[in-house]
C-alpha cells in the first residue's frame, strides 16, 4: 500500500510539472525573468527558462548544495546534496552524521513579478549513521512558498512545508513536521545573492526512541546563490 501511495505521489507531481511546461510552450516566447532582481532561489519563485543557479547553505541541521535549472518559465528542476550533523532538524539528536540525496521540482503557480506563489517537491533518500547502526529512509518534502519582491535586490519569502520522511533501521519511524518559515534574499549583483531561511514548527513522529507524539523541529541556514 505504501509503495502504491508513493508511486501515485510521484506521478501526480510530474503530471503537474508536465502540464505547466506544456502551457508555457504553447504561449508566445517571452524574455527570461532571470535579469536584474527578478531571479530568486527562495520558495515561491522560479529562475526563468534556461537559467541555472547554484545555492550553498550552512547552518542547522547541516550543509547543503542545490543545483537548479529552469526548464520552463515557471518550472525548475534540480538536485540537492546535504551533509547533516543534526537529525533532520530535531534538536534533541545532534552529532549524528547524515547524508541526503534529493531531486527538486519547483512550480510557480502564480507570478506577477512583484509577488509569486509556488509549490516545491523534493523527494529523495536519507542515511544517518548512528553508533553501531545505520538508518535509511525516504524523504518526501512538499512545500508551498510565497515570494515578495520588496525592491529590485531584496526578496522576502514565507513558506509552509511538510518535510515528511520515513526511516528504517536503528530509528524506524514516520515523521510528519508542519513547518512555518521566513526567508530573506539580497542580490549583491546580477549573478550573486545572499540568503537566510528559518523554519519552525511541530512534528508528529511514531518512534518511541524519540518520544513518539508531537515535538518541535526547526532549521536555520544562511547561504550564497550564484546564477550560472
Amino acid at each position: 500500500m505504501r509503495k502504491n501511495n508513493l508511486r501515485w505521489l510521484w506521478l501526480a507531481a510530474f503530471a503537474l510539472a508536465g502540464s505547466v511546461f506544456a502551457a508555457e510552450r504553447s504561449e508566445a516566447p517571452a524574455a527570461p525573468r532571470s535579469v536584474g532582481g527578478q531571479w530568486s532561489v527562495l520558495e515561491g519563485k522560479t529562475l526563468g527558462v534556461g537559467a541555472d543557479a547554484l545555492h550553498i547553505q550552512v547552518g542547522w541541521p547541516g550543509v547543503s548544495v542545490d543545483y537548479l535549472h529552469g526548464i520552463a518559465d515557471r518550472v525548475d528542476l534540480g538536485a540537492r546534496f546535504s551533509f547533516n550533523y543534526g537529525y533532520e532538524g530535531y534538536p534533541r539528536i545532534s552529532g549524528v552524521p547524515g547524508l541526503k540525496l534529493q531531486g527538486e521540482l519547483k512550480l510557480a503557480l502564480l507570478d506577477s513579478g512583484k509577488f509569486s506563489l509556488g509549490l516545491n517537491f523534493e523527494p529523495g533518500m536519507l542515511f544517518y549513521f548512528f553508533r553501531g547502526s545505520t538508518t535509511i529512509g525516504f524523504a518526501l518534502p512538499v512545500g508551498l512558498g510565497f515570494n515578495l519582491a520588496l525592491s529590485d535586490p531584496l526578496h522576502l519569502g514565507f513558506s509552509f512545508d511538510v518535510p515528511l520522511w520515513i526511516t528504517f533501521g536503528a530509528l524506524s519511524s514516520v515523521t510528519v513536521p508542519l513547518l512555518f518559515g521566513v526567508g530573506l534574499e539580497y542580490l549583491i549583483d546580477r549573478n550573486l545573492a545572499l540568503t537566510f531561511k528559518i523554519k519552525l514548527g511541530p512534528a508528529i513522529n511514531s518512534s518511541a526512541a524519540i518520544n513518539s507524539g508531537t515535538d518541535l523541529f526547526f532549521t536555520s541556514q544562511i547561504g550564497i546563490a550564484l546564477k550560472l
